[in-house]
């Protein structure tokens, strides 16, 4: 959709983002033998989704309060969106243990921030299938980008 290396989704990648279940017009289709899902508080993704839909910016927000100016609008967006996000991961859910197309790691967006030692440390584990990270390259990488704080983003 416009990012670089974006289109490159063979061996020489190792993780690839993706909105599965949501699939994007002329997406490039990959396979994957891992899933790591990273959700987001649902109060934040609807309002942020909201002004992505409104501004088509991810950094923008418009001049008005949802809510107050526009309350029935806003009644129907949460409603819709929570009826959309309950169907996105009953579907990611059920293809990925049900279907037992890809074993899932859950982590919170928040949580990457509060403490993103801890649950980059937890997505490694389970990409390497490893109990233990001690002494490697990855945990010093870790290390490293946790000293950085909100500069590694």
């Amino acid at each position: 959709m416009g990012l670089k290396g974006e289109q490159i989704v063979d061996d020489r990648t190792w993780i690839i983002k993706a909105h599965h279940p949501s699939l994007l017009p002329m997406a490039t289709k990959f396979a994957s033998d891992k899933v790591i899902c990273c959700v987001r508080n649902p109060l934040d993704v609807i309002l942020s989704f909201a002004s992505l839909s409104n501004t088509m910016s991810h950094s923008a927000n418009p001049e008005f309060d949802y809510a107050t100016d526009y309350p029935e609008w806003w009644a129907w967006w949460v409603k819709t969106q929570a009826i959309t996000h309950a169907k996105y991961f009953e579907i990611l859910l059920r293809h990925c243990t049900k279907e037992g197309k890809n074993p899932i790691y859950i982590c919170r967006y928040e949580d990457l921030v509060s403490d993103s030692k801890k649950e980059l440390d937890g997505i490694m584990k389970f990409l390497l299938d490893v109990d233990d990270l001690s002494g490697t390259n990855c945990e010093r990488r870790i290390d490293q980008l946790s000293k950085q704080g909100g500069e590694a983003s």
